[in-house]
């Protein structure tokens, strides 16, 4: 009799193995389906636009879906992280307490067209950008998030453009002369895209902090640090404070 009633225990344990197994697999393809609804629905026109991947409309899919359903510090400071990587910040300023970290608002100031190059460029350099969550920590309604950034650094190449550019400009007005709006912008951009071709980027890990806080049963980011500046920038940010 034991030994039958350990052979029931067995299959029953076995049955319900099954049935978890079962609701997990159907619980993953209702979530697939969704995400692919979503990267149909968005995809064909996100990538022709901005030229993303496959994988990267999937991406950010799978993190629409994933929002609905998490509402955590970690879940916000990964959507934050995919929008730099995106150079899309106008994309979550609802997951910020001010809804704006100064960083989008910058482009304002872009408006001549060797700014638009550099933009550009350093958009390009973003697509390259790695990130990845280290560390939460909850207090109540406040959290800190650590994460470990790893960005392309384009500081030597604007920081020899602009020494250039004065260079050259300063050498015309002891000679004297003086250069137009437009040859100078002329003078910029030829610059920059001559030390573009030769440069090579070069790579920078390190550790950013977000402070989140829950506001109205959402968590937000409070405060964002520097390090997400220099990230979204490809390091050109401090570089241009301290120039």
């Amino acid at each position: 009799m034991a030994a039958q009633q350990q052979i029931e225990n067995y299959k029953s344990t076995e049955s319900i193995g099954k049935i978890i197994k079962k609701k997990k697999r159907k619980a993953n393809l209702m979530m697939f389906l969704m995400i692919l609804i979503i990267a149909l629905a968005v995809g064909g026109t996100f990538m022709v636009v901005n030229g993303y991947t496959p994988k990267d409309v999937y991406r950010a899919a799978k993190m629409k879906i994933e929002s609905i359903f998490n509402n955590n510090p970690t879940h916000t400071v990964e959507i934050y992280c995919e929008a730099l990587r995106k150079s899309d910040l106008d994309s979550v300023q609802d997951y910020l307490v001010n809804g704006n970290d100064n960083l989008t608002r910058e482009e304002d100031g872009y408006g001549s067209n060797a700014s638009r190059e550099i933009v550009e460029y350093i958009k390009t350099l973003n697509k390259e950008l790695k990130y990845e969550i280290v560390e939460e920590t909850k207090d109540g309604d406040e959290a800190t998030v650590k994460v470990e950034l790893v960005y392309k650094d384009a500081s030597d190449l604007i920081n020899d453009v602009f020494s250039q550019y004065l260079e050259i400009g300063f050498d015309k007005a002891l000679n004297g002369e003086s250069m137009s709006d437009y040859e100078s912008e002329k003078l910029l951009i030829d610059l920059f895209n001559k030390n573009k071709d030769s440069f090579t980027p070069g790579e920078i890990t390190t550790t950013a902090v977000f402070r989140c806080r829950k506001v109205d049963g959402k968590w937000k980011i409070f405060e964002v640090p520097s390090e997400a500046a220099d990230a979204a920038t490809a390091n050109v940010y401090t570089m241009l404070y301290e120039f």
